[in-house]
């Protein structure tokens, strides 16, 4: 068999960026304070900028290269996180006087549990894996389950309930009983079958419950580490008058690029030609940079302003108005591309007079109404919460009643959306919330 050969020369068109593209891309994308961060790298490798602080109201503070010491930094002084559940529970164990083994496998123990403070692994499992006998775990899982927080290292709701129990002096003397035999009954709100079955009033089966609600359910969440997160608003909209808005960017914390004044006044013919040449590279650089921040400011000056004015019952009325909008709705507007359009409103935030928002918050799907209009999916779960906080809770509000009150406000919903709405706002069914007291 032949093999044929052939050349042949064919036009194709590719777009490729180029490093000062994808640094623009990249600029735009970026958060206030991930773009603080770049921009002390950057000037770290050009001698030619210099970053001017304005942290304190009349004190500006001037950055050149290699002189980052942290001083200024706003985000400086945030507290280091503290000890995890894990570590809270060794520092309780290295204080008792246990034998090698039993101590060795506390710390595994206490190393397996998850966020909520459970034991989500049998211990055959365990011991199948690390070779330990049930017997040895049995004495470290209950040496770990003596320790603070009372119900920490349980096996299922039930045995952390009485780990909390049987630890509290002034239990309830009926909410052990409860608890071991008839918990699910009672937070379906059976407590008449309960109250009969251990020959009890309904009253005190009731009393019983209403501890028990008292309890933690999830002991290693209060020891979780403080993740304190703080946000800095991009911008700022302010209501001058009733409907009317303007928009501030947020600079405050923004540090202003500017070309190093001892640089400015160099004349590039008098210094060697390979420090010349590295001197020009790098004032194209900057003004390369300079530009990228330029155009990251202007084009999410226009993304804001156009979600205001899309959003503006929203920004007069409340969430309930919130207005069914996607990447589309802004891009046609300004004429951008629509990964132009989420690159300007990834990570950045907004502070309005009802609190501080994530833009991406304003994009939301809906769902149509009787008018013709749309109604917001967030907008619709701000009203079905609305709708359950203000229930009675002897006769709390199903799913389908849910969904026939808001057919009647004009809002064409399924019972079955309303159920899913009611999930993601981790409200619970009807038949958990209703109360007999």
């Amino acid at each position: 068999m032949a093999v044929e050969l052939r050349l042949n020369q064919e036009q194709t068109y590719k777009l490729a960026l180029t490093p000062e593209l994808r640094q623009s891309v990249q600029i735009l994308q970026m958060s206030g304070y991930e773009l603080t961060r770049y921009l002390e790298e950057e000037t770290r490798d050009n001698p030619l900028l210099e970053l001017e602080y304005r942290y304190e109201r009349g004190k500006t503070v001037n950055r050149s290269s290699g002189q980052f010491s942290g001083e200024y930094d706003p985000f400086s002084r945030i507290q280091a996180a503290g000890e995890t559940l894990e570590q809270q529970l060794i520092g309780q164990l290295n204080v008792l006087t246990l034998s090698v083994d039993v101590y060795d496998a506390a710390v595994f123990l206490a190393g397996s549990l998850g966020e909520q403070g459970y034991l989500e692994t049998s211990l055959e499992e365990i011991a199948l894996t690390t070779g330990y006998t049930i017997d040895l775990l049995k004495a470290a899982l209950h040496q770990v389950q003596s320790f603070e927080p009372a119900g920490v290292a349980a096996r299922n709701l039930a045995e952390c309930l009485l780990l909390q129990v049987r630890r509290d002096a002034d239990a309830h003397p009926l909410a052990e009983a409860v608890i071991t035999s008839h918990l699910e009954g009672v937070a379906q709100g059976k407590l008449a079958v309960a109250a009969q079955a251990l020959k009890v009033p309904v009253a005190m089966v009731s009393d019983a419950l209403r501890y028990i609600r008292s309890l933690d359910p999830k002991p290693g969440t209060s020891c979780a580490p403080k993740q304190t997160h703080y946000i800095v608003p991009d911008a700022y909209i302010d209501a001058v008058e009733p409907g009317q808005y303007v928009i501030r960017m947020n600079e405050r914390y923004m540090p202003k690029v500017t070309l190093s004044t001892f640089y400015q006044g160099v004349k590039w013919d008098l210094i060697c030609k390979e420090t010349s040449s590295f001197l020009k590279e790098r004032e194209r650089s900057a003004d390369w940079l300079m530009r990228s921040l330029d155009h990251r400011k202007k084009t999410l000056v226009r993304v804001i302003e156009t979600i205001v004015e899309e959003q503006m019952d929203f920004l007069r009325r409340g969430e309930r108005y919130l207005k069914p909008m996607n990447l589309k709705v802004i891009s046609e507007r300004l004429n951008l591309h629509e990964s132009t359009v989420s690159r300007a409103i990834a990570g950045k935030f907004v502070k309005l007079p009802a609190g501080i928002y994530e833009l991406k918050y304003f994009f939301s799907s809906g769902l149509q109404t009787m008018s013709g209009e749309a109604a917001s999916s967030r907008g619709i779960k701000s009203r079905i919460k609305l709708l359950v906080d203000q229930e009675d809770r002897r006769k709390p509000l199903s799913d389908q009643k849910i969904a026939e009150l808001l057919q009647d406000e004009g809002v064409h919903i399924a019972r079955r959306t309303v159920a899913k709405y009611r999930e993601e706002l981790r409200i619970l069914p009807s038949s958990v919330r209703k109360s007999t007291e």
